[in-house]
């Protein structure tokens, strides 16, 4: 019994660690953001994958409200300066597919580094 406890141990941390491993790219954002744009402009209606919805706006919103509470730490080169209202996760998902249509080498970087550099183009901070 303790053997095939072991087993099944060793086998669920590889499974976890593969999933883990796979981190989702520009790619997986600018089809999810895409998605959630579509949604929106058909005025929320019609059968679409909230779940790729959610993970774009998801992924805005904490990368925003990091962005936001970690400004004072942040160094320049990551840094953005938001308007005081900030902006909405819809906006975002617009920043982002924009910016990777201009930059689609950035398809392959890691999702969270893209929307990073989306919000820095969309929302430089003045030099000086």
């Amino acid at each position: 019994m303790k053997g095939l406890s072991a087993v099944l141990a060793v086998g669920a941390i590889v499974i976890c660690g593969q999933a883990l491993a796979e981190q989702p790219t520009g790619q997986d954002l600018f089809r999810q953001c895409n998605t959630a744009i579509a949604f929106v402009a058909a005025g929320a209606k019609g059968n679409t994958d909230l779940f790729a919805i959610g993970q774009c706006y998801g992924l805005i919103s904490g990368v925003r409200d990091t962005m936001t509470l970690s400004s004072d730490w942040l160094p320049p080169n990551l840094k953005a300066c938001f308007p005081a209202g900030g902006f909405t996760a819809g906006e975002g998902a617009q920043f982002i597919v924009g910016y990777l249509n201009q930059k689609p080498f950035m398809l392959q970087a890691p999702d969270t580094a893209v929307a990073i550099e989306a919000f820095r183009a969309a929302y430089p901070c003045s030099k000086g």
